[in-house]
């Protein structure tokens, strides 16, 4: 390095070596190898952030991390492999980073590998989190995601590393195409209740059953948000799953800010299991739910058993068919009927979803007669002071189900029609 710039203090140094960082990554990369001040500035800025997708990666960075202490300084590391060799490699030095605030893991067709594999991976990450359970190592975890199936594979039991309920400072949990079945309570079981400060908790496609979700949702002090959404229904489980869920969120009433639930399943026999409903979620501010199950909208939106404090509501209608006899947006309740259970309203956001298919364009919209159903749901609504907003939630047949493995393309929310309280119609997109 230039003596020059080995003459400036070494804080100003590290500014201009986050500048370089932001602006170009690999010129850090060559900066590390011209002195060891050099060394010791960038090599912190270049092992914080971290991002394995071969198993060749995995073994070289394992490597590396081993010495200079390298292990120390990261922060995020995102581990996204497919049935490749050498996958396990990074495994044990995950618990020596001590300073990690997010860990991401993803191998979408993890389950089709030979059996003796998938025990040697399972078996790492076992005694991964069996460790951290007891205080060595991610002590500092906040954000944990596992997708470690994809839509072909099978689901993987999550009382296999059942401590990762026991991380102190785990706030955020994603899981996907996981079991939680009878067993993970068990293993819950001396966790005291309220005792775990996650704040947000999201199930994408996962076995669940009604004892084991009750057993997760009592840990939080105070859960924030929780995405129960695109999920399987319960495993070996006649009963109904939203009754089940309502009772499982019930010790989370008095902080739950945020709910998504949507379920293609409708269940009629919903109104004679008598659910406690969300009368009593008074901090309920958000609420996501679809528009097939009927049954379901009109069990958590009736009379006596709405969030009165609900601001936001968001339906998915998952299909529509402009060329259809149909209504164009099915399943919405009438504003008169909606509103006087809901005072605090404000908000209805409409998504529907597409596939990126001929009889799915966006000139369905340029129609009168589709623009005036669309109209009409505005006008209803701004009587009672709700603004309306209708989005198109785009995506292609292979991106179209969670959860969205990295590389994938992600859904896109277009907005198509906003109804303003105070100026009517703003605007249909062209």
């Amino acid at each position: 390095m230039a003596p020059t710039l080995l003459s400036l203090p070494p804080e100003l140094l590290l500014v201009i070596f986050e500048a370089i960082h932001d602006w170009h990554r690999p010129s850090v990369r060559h900066l590390v190898h011209t002195c060891r001040l050099a060394r010791l500035l960038a090599e912190p800025i270049l092992y914080r952030v971290l991002l394995v997708t071969t198993g060749s990666q995995a073994v070289s960075l394992a490597a590396a991390l081993k010495s200079h202490q390298r292990s120390n300084v990261v922060a995020t590391l995102g581990v996204f492999l497919d049935s490749q060799e050498n996958v396990e490699a990074l495994t044990p030095v995950i618990g020596t980073m001590t300073h990690l605030r997010s860990l991401s893991l993803e191998g979408p067709f993890v389950n089709r590998w030979e059996d003796e594999r998938w025990k040697a991976f399972m078996q790492g990450y076992r005694l991964l989190f069996y460790q951290a359970a007891r205080g060595v190592g991610l002590q500092n975890l906040e954000s944990l995601t596992i997708h470690w199936a994809g839509k072909e594979g099978g689901c993987w039991r999550v009382s296999k590393i059942s401590g990762i309920f026991k991380l102190p400072a785990l706030q955020r949990l994603t899981l996907s195409r996981a079991a939680l079945l009878d067993d993970l309570a068990e293993k819950l079981a001396d966790i005291p209740t309220g005792a775990t400060a996650l704040v947000h908790l999201e199930l994408i496609q996962c076995h669940v059953s009604p004892r084991a979700i009750s057993a997760v949702l009592a840990l939080p002090r105070t859960l924030g948000s929780c995405h129960l959404g695109n999920h399987e229904t319960f495993y070996d489980e006649k009963g109904p799953p939203l009754v089940g869920y309502l009772q499982a969120l019930h010790p989370q009433r008095r902080c739950l800010e945020e709910l998504v639930w949507t379920d293609d399943d409708d269940n009629t026999d919903l109104r004679r299991a008598h659910p406690p409903g969300m009368s009593e979620f008074n901090h309920l501010r958000t609420l996501t739910v679809n528009t097939l199950g009927t049954a379901s909208l009109a069990l958590l939106l009736s009379k006596h058993t709405a969030p009165r404090n609900l601001e936001r509501l968001c339906l998915f209608s998952h299909r529509f068919e402009p060329d259809s006899e149909q209504a164009l947006i099915p399943g919405i309740p009438p504003a008169s009927d909606l509103c006087p259970n809901l005072p605090a309203l404000r908000y209805l956001d409409v998504v529907i979803e597409r596939f990126d298919d001929a009889r799915y364009q966006m000139i369905a919209w340029r129609v009168d007669h589709w623009r005036q159903i669309v109209r009409r749901l505005g006008a209803e609504f701004r009587v009672h002071r709700v603004e309306v907003a209708v989005f198109t939630l785009d995506f292609s047949y292979w991106t179209g189900s969670p959860p969205y493995t990295h590389g994938k393309d992600v859904p896109q929310e277009k907005i198509i029609y906003r109804c303003s309280v105070e100026k009517g119609d703003l605007y249909f997109v062209e």
